[in-house]
């Protein structure tokens, strides 16, 4: 909030805010490359957990798609950010030539 009650938005923040969730994502991916390809297989479970090795294997598949999704969403909200201080950027700048033109002959 702003010193007047009000709330105020910092196109910078916003841009900060956007680029580390945008670095974030990147690096979400960088540092789990290979989740959904285990380095133990099936073969690797012995003779008598074989019938685990599909559990195990499917839970990789999973927990790899929802560092995906993960990503996905935040890279989405990186950009969103980015529009929305561009937005507000622009409305500031139109007002602010309002302002500058009012009570002028």
């Amino acid at each position: 909030m702003s010193g007047n009650g009000g709330y105020t938005a910092s196109t910078q923040a916003m841009s900060d805010a956007s680029k580390k969730l945008t670095r974030y994502a990147q690096d979400l991916l960088d540092g789990n490359p290979d989740l959904a390809t285990p380095a133990v297989a099936e073969k690797d479970f012995g003779n008598a957990h074989t019938a685990h090795a599909k559990q195990y294997l499917d839970g990789a598949r999973n927990l790899s798609e929802a560092v995906t999704g993960y990503q996905a969403k935040l890279a989405e909200l990186g950009t969103r950010l980015t529009s929305g201080a561009k937005a507000y950027d622009d409305n500031e700048y139109d007002q602010s030539g309002r302002i500058d033109q009012a009570g002028t002959f």
